[in-house]
C-alpha cells in the first residue's frame, strides 16, 4: 500500500491495483518501480506461473498487469493469453528495458500488450493515472488490442486547459520546430524557434523545449548555458532512445523532464499538463507580480520625496 499522504494522494482517491510480474532489477527500472510503489497498490510475482496462482486465489482482480521485461523472450504470447483469461478486464502493459528497443523492428512484440520503455514510463503513466482517478476516459479505456496509431488518434482528441506563455523551441531543423510549434499553439503557448545557427534573441521563456538529435558536441554544456540564459519555469528535453547516464546528465544541466523520441502526442501533452500551470493561474500570478511591483514603485517614490507612508494610529 503506498504512503498516500507522502505521495499527496487524498484519502478519497481510488487506488489502482497493480500486479507486477518479473524479476528484472536493473538500475534503469529503479525509477519506474519507485513510481509504481508510491502511486499504486502493487503486488509483485516472480513469473507468470506464480501470477496465475495469485489471480486464481484472489477474488479481486488487478486493474493493471505490468510485465517487467529486461530482454526479449522473457514472456511469450501464451503467457499473455493466460493472463488475459484470468483477468480479462485488466490493462496489460510491458515495462521494457534498453535491450528490447529493436523488438518492434526485428523481433516479435507481445500481442495486445502496450509497450512502455523505462524512460517513457512516468511521463506516459502519470497522466493516465490522473485521468483514471478523475473518472475520465484516457488511453487506458481503449481495448487491449488498440494499435499505437489508434492510441495516437485518441490522444489527439484530448483537450487540455489552456496554457499561456512563451515556449522557446531549440531544434536543429525548421521542420522539427514546426511540428512542436503546432502542439504548443494547440495548448495556448507562443512558440519561438531558437536555432544554434543564429544569435539568441530571447531574454526569457516560460518553457524551454530542447529537441536533441544526439549529434551535437558538448550538448550538455549548451543546454546548461541556454537554461541559465532564459531561466525558464520548466525545461523539457526530447532525445532519441536516451540511455540512463544521458538522462542523468541532461537533468543535471537543467532538464525537468527527458522524453524519448519517437514520442507519442499523449506523452508531450502530459508533460505540458504537469510542467506548466493553467492560463488562469498564469494570469493570477501575473496580476500579483504587477501589484507587488506597483507597490514597490509607490514606496520608492515616497522615500525619494521624503514622505513617510501612512501609519495607523498607535491606539489601534
Amino acid at each position: 500500500m503506498p504512503d498516500r499522504a507522502a505521495a499527496g494522494i487524498p484519502d478519497a482517491t481510488p487506488v489502482l491495483n497493480v500486479l507486477l510480474i518479473g524479476q528484472a532489477a536493473g538500475e534503469e527500472f529503479a525509477e519506474p518501480l519507485q513510481w509504481l510503489a508510491r502511486h499504486t497498490r502493487m503486488h509483485r510475482e516472480a513469473d507468470v506461473n506464480e501470477a496465475a496462482h495469485y489471480l486464481a486465489s484472489h477474488p479481486t482482480a488487478p486493474h493493471w498487469i505490468v510485465l517487467l521485461q529486461a530482454r526479449p523472450g522473457t514472456f511469450t504470447p501464451d503467457d499473455v493469453q493466460r493472463l488475459a483469461r484470468l483477468a480479462p478486464l485488466a490493462r496489460l502493459s510491458a515495462l521494457v528495458g534498453t535491450y528490447c528497443e529493436g523488438q518492434q523492428r526485428s523481433g516479435r512484440p507481445l500481442p495486445g500488450v502496450q509497450r512502455i520503455y523505462w524512460h517513457q514510463w512516468i511521463a506516459r503513466c502519470e497522466g493516465q493515472l490522473a485521468m483514471w482517478r478523475q473518472g475520465r476516459a484516457g488511453a487506458w479505456a481503449l481495448p487491449r488490442t488498440a494499435s499505437a496509431v489508434e492510441r495516437e488518434l485518441f490522444a489527439g482528441r484530448r483537450r487540455l486547459p489552456s496554457r499561456a506563455g512563451l515556449a522557446a523551441v531549440r531544434s536543429r531543423l525548421l521542420l522539427d520546430f514546426e511540428g512542436l510549434a503546432d502542439v504548443c499553439l494547440r495548448v495556448g503557448l507562443s512558440p519561438v524557434w531558437v536555432s544554434h545557427h543564429r544569435p539568441l534573441q530571447l531574454k526569457r521563456a516560460d518553457l524551454l523545449i530542447w529537441d536533441s538529435d544526439g549529434r551535437e558536441a558538448f550538448e550538455t554544456e549548451s543546454l546548461r548555458a541556454l537554461h541559465s540564459s532564459l531561466q525558464p519555469a520548466a525545461t523539457l528535453v526530447l532525445r532519441g532512445f536516451p540511455r540512463r547516464e544521458e538522462v542523468h546528465q541532461l537533468r543535471s544541466a537543467g532538464a525537468d523532464r527527458v522524453l524519448a523520441k519517437p514520442l507519442m502526442l499523449e506523452d508531450l501533452m502530459a508533460c505540458f499538463e504537469r510542467l506548466l500551470p493553467a492560463a488562469s493561474q498564469v494570469v493570477a500570478s501575473t496580476w500579483v507580480c504587477l501589484l507587488l511591483g506597483l507597490a514597490g514603485l509607490l514606496a520608492s517614490g515616497q522615500a525619494a520625496s521624503g514622505q513617510q507612508p501612512d501609519q495607523a494610529p498607535a491606539d489601534i
